[in-house]
């Protein structure tokens, strides 16, 4: 199976804590399809969702992710979050520091142990319109083990068009949906 998520973070994050609350987050993305997080201020939810989304998309090849909110400020939190965990990991994430990965404005890519671009992995953000919902479709991906490898998560997920969940249902095997 994959690595336990809070092994990852201590050995990857040792400084971060995580809430009771947030540990159960992580821990239904982990056991369930579906994780729904009410809304409320000042919790950490993108904070936990940031660091799902790391530990996620380091623990599967291939492994595709896609993020998205109603508005680009909302997303902007999320990945902000993500940048953080990547800046503060104790060992190099980022290609330029010896790591396997390609940050750009909300995408994420990685190299594979032989120095190629992996052409099928990623980490997408994408915000939510009736106009881009088509953007949605066409996420999948297998992999060898008997364990997930599609991740949707929606942020601020009052906002965005049911459309959105509906796509993502058809190729995301976990999904995590805030707010």
């Amino acid at each position: 199976m994959t690595v336990d998520p809070l092994k990852l973070c201590a050995g990857f994050w040792p400084h971060v804590r995580f809430t009771r609350e947030q540990r159960k987050i992580i821990y239904s993305v982990v056991e369930n399809d579906e994780t729904f997080v009410p809304a409320g201020n000042q919790l950490g939810k993108d904070f936990v969702a940031a660091f799902i989304v790391l530990w996620f998309f380091l623990t599967r090849k291939p492994c595709r992710i896609v993020t998205t909110s109603a508005k680009d400020d909302h997303l902007r939190v999320l990945w902000g979050e993500i940048g953080r965990f990547v800046q503060e990991c104790r060992v190099p994430l980022l290609a330029g520091k010896g790591g396997p990965l390609i940050a750009n404005h909300q995408e994420i890519r990685r190299y594979g142990s032989a120095g190629e671009l992996d052409p099928i992995s990623y980490i997408k953000g994408m915000v939510a319109a009736p106009d881009r919902v088509a953007a949605m479709q066409g996420h999948h991906a297998t992999g060898p083990l008997p364990i997930p490898y599609t991740l949707f998560v929606s942020d601020e997920s009052s906002g965005v068009p049911d459309d959105y969940f509906k796509m993502a249902t058809t190729w995301a095997k976990r999904l995590l949906i805030i707010g």
